[in-house]
């Protein structure tokens, strides 16, 4: 089945372009076909659908350099194959630079469906590549992970917004100065590091974690995935702030040590157990009242004896498990 062909024929002689349709047509494909020869008309006709433009490169008033110079300035990427009577090399480079694909003789036509073909697979590269491109570049502008592409220079070559979007730094100036300058004096062994890792080829993959200086002159912590393209000496990486969830990691631990403390400090003895009955934490009040010291009982089945019940069974307790009430309703045996 024939390839269907939008073409513009920039030509003068109306046997010129018939003869280039033919040629067309032989080689399989199915050409709908339009010809001028002015530059108004030209203008007139030109629309982004058409696929090819074959030009003249000598049309009186009219050539394929102008039309080319038009083609720019209305933005379009029409690729346009010279095709004309005659052509020496210096015309023939003129033509090219000035952004034709390709070029032939009007006497050798039977090479007009291989620069056709190579053309319309020029053109579909470019338009799949800049596709990608844009895709990506959605996707880098979107994602709220800090993506960036680094060299083994230790500069930046590539940052999305989410980095200014954290750090408040504009892109501009994070790519104007070595990364080093931005991590936190502390982290710059740790990242030298882990940089040189990547680069001396030992490590495909790595995660770890820095600080990074905002411009408002706090912190951010960061957790990095980064992988290296030794090749072309890149360092691509992914980075997430984590310092909301330092923050609260820390929090806790603190919240937890106040517990600990007032537990241990509180004037009645408090006991912590498992499910299974063994003692997890045992105060110092329970030390002195019991006799048992926390060394005796943690980690083993609590000393307690239901009320009414066999010496050392474990009590029972309204109470869910691990609850710091569990066996007030117990005969605690004490020691000695």
């Amino acid at each position: 089945m024939a390839s269907r062909l939008r073409v513009l024929i920039l030509e003068d002689e109306p046997r010129d372009a018939k003869l280039m349709v033919h040629e067309l047509r032989r080689i399989g494909f199915d050409p709908e076909w339009e010809r001028v020869d002015t530059e108004g008309d030209y203008l007139a006709r030109l629309r982004p659908d058409f696929d090819i433009i074959l030009a003249d490169g000598f049309t009186p008033g009219f050539d394929a350099m102008r039309a080319i110079s038009l083609l720019k300035a209305r933005g379009l990427d029409i690729p346009v194959i010279v095709v004309t009577g005659s052509m020496n090399d210096e015309r023939a480079v003129e033509f090219m630079k000035c952004g034709a694909v390709d070029y032939l003789l009007k006497d050798r036509l039977a090479r007009l469906g291989q620069a056709v073909t190579q053309a319309l697979e020029k053109r579909r590269l470019a338009e799949e590549k800049q596709r990608i491109e844009e895709e990506r570049n959605r996707f880098f502008t979107l994602s709220l992970d800090m993506m960036c592409i680094a060299g083994f220079d230790g500069r930046f070559k590539f940052l999305n917004p989410a980095w200014e979007v954290t750090l408040g730094w504009p892109v501009g100036e994070l790519l104007a100065r070595p990364y080093l300058e931005f991590v936190h004096p502390d982290d710059h062994p740790h990242t030298v590091v882990e940089a040189e890792r990547l680069a001396a080829g030992g490590e495909t993959t790595l995660a770890f974690e820095n600080r990074y200086l905002c411009r408002d002159g706090g912190v951010k912590w960061l957790s990095w995935r980064a992988v290296t393209d030794p090749a072309r000496q890149l360092i691509y990486g992914t980075a997430r702030d984590t310092t909301q969830r330092r923050q609260a990691e820390a929090e806790l631990r603190a919240s937890n040590q106040t517990l600990q403390s007032l537990i241990q400090a509180a004037p009645l003895a408090v006991a912590v157990t498992a499910p299974d009955g063994t003692v997890r934490l045992w105060n110092r009040a329970a030390e002195r009242m019991l006799g048992w010291s926390a060394d005796d009982v943690l980690g083993r089945p609590t000393p307690v004896t239901p009320v009414g019940g066999p010496a050392g069974a474990v009590a029972p307790h309204p109470f869910p498990p691990g609850h710091p009430a569990t066996g007030l309703e117990a005969r605690v045996r004490t020691r000695g």
